[in-house]
Parts: C-alpha cells; structure tokens; sequence
C-alpha cells in the first residue's frame, strides 16, 4: 500500500526536504503518521503509542541520504517500545527487518 495523500501532504509540511518517493510502499496500515518538525525524522505510531496507553511502539523513518540525518551514523529504520523510556526494537538500515519486528506488533484482527 503506497503512503497515503493526508500523511504525503503531513511529512511535506513537517519535513519540507524528505523525498516521500523514498518511503517503503508497505508501511503497516494500522500505524499512523505523526510527523512533526521537531523530531528528527517523520514517525509512525500505533494506536496505543499516540493514545499514551500501555506500551505502545512507533516506527521511525529516517532520510536516505546519511548526510541528511541528524545523526549521519544512525540507521535509517527504528522500532520503538514506548513505556517509561523508549526502548529500540529495532535499528537497522533493512526494510524486510523492520517488517518482521513490526509484526510480533501487530494488533488482533477484530
């Protein structure tokens, strides 16, 4: 499923210079955009992670170019716990590894 035209036009306000063509056209449809100009990149979370319920995860998507990073030598892909600290699931620069760990998060089919 390609991104979205309301979370397109989102990271193009937030994030003026990210390339959206560059976003994985599988980002889980049971995550939501949250970019916001003051983090470091656009982010992804599920429903308890932007309710701040429980532990709830979101998903970071960093710039392909590394110059561009806030931080150069950080991978492009995070997995995140949020409880009382936020915790990586995990970093890496591998899509299909993002998947798998977006997976074990996946909520119940109502």
């Amino acid at each position: 499923m390609a991104i979205s035209k309301e979370d397109a036009a989102l990271i193009s306000q937030e994030f003026p210079d990210f390339d959206i063509a560059s976003l994985p056209d599988d980002i889980p449809d049971w995550l939501t955009c949250n970019a916001w100009h003051n983090d470091t990149c656009p982010l992804w979370y599920d429903a308890a992670g932007l309710e701040g319920e429980g532990e709830g995860i979101f998903l970071a998507i960093d710039y392909p170019d590394p110059e561009r990073r806030e931080f150069p030598e950080a991978s492009r892909f995070s997995v995140n716990v949020i409880s009382n600290c936020s915790i990586p699931a995990v970093v890496t620069d591998d899509w299909s590894d993002v998947l798998e760990v977006l997976e074990r998060f996946k909520p119940a089919e109502e």
